[in-house]
């Protein structure tokens, strides 16, 4: 990210969001321990793809901002890290791994 640009105001709510254990039920995070709200969906697929929401964020925004690797990296080296965390992100959306 340049020097006089700033990160976008985020207006969501801030994760971990969570899939919970009783029924299909998202839990909206804040602080550790704490339930701000939460709501069920019908498919539990669905519902770690909601949970993963705060991530997948932070995950656009590193990949938009943030430099990716060292100073000196290859753009195949960038583009291989860029992957491998796509790949564990989505991995964890649909558990393949």
């Amino acid at each position: 990210m340049e020097a006089n640009e700033e990160e976008p105001m985020s207006q969501h709510t801030p994760g971990p969001w969570k899939v919970g254990t009783s029924g299909i039920t998202i839990i909206l995070g804040g602080e550790p321990g704490t339930r701000l709200a939460s709501f069920s969906v019908e498919r539990e697929a669905d519902a770690r793809l909601i949970a993963a929401a705060p991530e997948m964020r932070d995950f656009i925004y590193m990949v938009a901002f943030e430099t990716i690797g060292k100073p000196d990296a290859t753009h195949k080296k960038v583009l291989d890290t860029i992957t491998t965390a796509a790949r564990a992100l989505l991995a964890r959306i649909e558990r393949t791994s």
